[in-house]
């Protein structure tokens, strides 16, 4: 939310011609934002997570790049998450938020 809010508030001019950006993302496993999810949720919640091969989706995310040049981005003043972490932990404090509103 916060580089697309950061994208509206650019001036024209700053972007230019090339309206095109890689923003800035982080790379990881399955497994690895399982273990964060466990580390911030509990292991409970991580272990509700079931690994099951789909030779669909296995091609369709085999054909992304792992790497992307984001450094003009970042020299647009974009930014770049931390961790899967930092996202688990952030989204849940959206949804608590969410609730709280819907709540009133």
């Amino acid at each position: 939310m916060r580089n697309l809010l950061h994208a509206a508030s650019l001036p024209e001019e700053a972007l230019g011609t090339d309206r095109i950006i890689n923003l800035p993302g982080i790379t990881g496993t399955v497994a690895g934002i399982v273990a964060s999810l466990g580390r911030v949720a509990g292991p409970d919640v991580a272990a509700r997570v079931i690994f099951k091969e789909d030779p669909v989706a296995r091609r369709i995310v085999s054909s992304w790049p792992a790497r992307f040049d984001v450094t003009r981005a970042l020299a647009l003043g974009f930014s770049q998450d931390r961790d899967f972490e930092a996202l688990i932990r952030e989204f849940l404090e959206d949804e608590a938020a969410e609730k709280n509103i819907r709540a009133l």
